[in-house]
């Protein structure tokens, strides 16, 4: 919530600097074009004064209001009585104007005396029309930036939108390569990394029994029947260990490597164990139908505790099967 709160306040704080910062630069740019256009003006009424050799007050209010447009013009003779008074009819001027007048870069109004000091002239022109275009180009300018980066910030949504899905599909896919293809069970790095945490989420209060499920007939099934025939072989048992998994959310399975299956039971005894073990292996019996082919698994069950690590219980789990395969053949 912070963080949107956060980014909703940057984003308006950026808009309103960079609009503020545009609009200015409209500002200073349309005052420096009047204040030149003032300055033309002024040149234009002097040049009307020169021609007025007569300071004919009237003649000279005709070609000034036909050449400038005009704010207001006032002209007087030399004992301040005016001889001609024009005031712009008052109308909405552009939102500019009055910006400008409140910073004081507005023009001020200019006053002349003709050649013969007869007649006193002062005049301020009208900018209405000529910063009109300008009011228009400050709006954009201030609401702009708003603009750009709020589309940008929807287009930013919309692509992480558009990713989301990826970013799913790629992580399932990620899971999915640490998932046994035959049986879905994870494999040996996870299996280690499953146990170091469980003991170490414990914290000396854990233990349990680690059973090794050995497939002892898969090189046999895949030499004489083929490697559909061991697959077949792998997927029963897997079948079979997670039909218990099923009954007890506490046990965890894993495939260790080609032929190894590895359950964690914790805080199962002895006696607890060797009944889930005598579970599995009628269930893999009761779907095992392979002729000539025994369905014995060779099973290890070892104790562990707080002590324990996962690699050498996997070696000492390893050593028992293959002892107890040693003895079965000298009988």
């Amino acid at each position: 919530m912070k963080s949107k709160r956060l980014r909703i306040f940057t984003f308006l704080s950026l808009s309103i600097f960079l609009g503020i910062l545009l609009s200015g630069v409209v500002l200073i740019t349309a005052s420096n074009l009047i204040h030149n256009k003032q300055h033309n003006q002024i040149q234009l009424v002097e040049q009307f004064t020169y021609s007025n050799l007569g300071d004919n007050a009237k003649l000279l209010s005709k070609q000034l209001r036909g050449a400038v447009e005009l704010e207001f013009l006032t002209i007087t003779d030399d004992s301040g009585n005016v001889l001609y008074r024009y005031i712009e009819p008052e109308y909405n001027a552009p939102l500019i104007t009055p910006i400008l007048k409140s910073l004081s870069i507005y023009t001020e109004p200019a006053s002349l005396i003709t050649s013969n000091e007869e007649l006193h002239i002062e005049f301020h022109s009208s900018y209405d029309q000529f910063l009109r275009p300008f009011t228009h180009l400050l709006y954009f300018m201030f609401f702009a930036p708003g603009l750009i980066l709020g589309i940008n910030m929807l287009i930013k949504v919309n692509n992480s939108t558009k990713t989301l899905p990826i970013q799913a599909e790629q992580a399932n896919a990620a899971n999915g390569n640490k998932l046994d293809k035959l049986t879905g069970l994870p494999g040996g790095p996870e299996f280690i990394e499953h146990f170091e945490s469980l003991i170490k989420e414990k914290q000396g209060l854990h233990t349990g029994h680690f059973l090794l499920i050995r497939a002892t007939q898969l090189q046999h099934l895949n030499f004489n029947l083929g490697y559909p025939a061991g697959d077949r072989y792998i997927q029963l048992i897997g079948f079979a260990i997670s039909e218990q998994l099923t009954k007890d959310t506490n046990l965890q399975a894993f495939k260790l490597n080609g032929f190894d299956f590895g359950l964690i039971l914790p805080n199962y005894s002895a006696e607890q164990s060797e009944q889930l073990i005598l579970q599995i292996t009628e269930q893999f019996k009761e779907s095992f139908l392979e002729e000539n082919v025994s369905s014995e698994l060779s099973i290890a069950t070892l104790f562990y505790d707080e002590t324990t690590d996962a690699t050498t219980l996997v070696a000492q789990a390893n050593a028992q099967v293959e002892a107890e395969a040693e003895d079965t053949k000298a009988v």
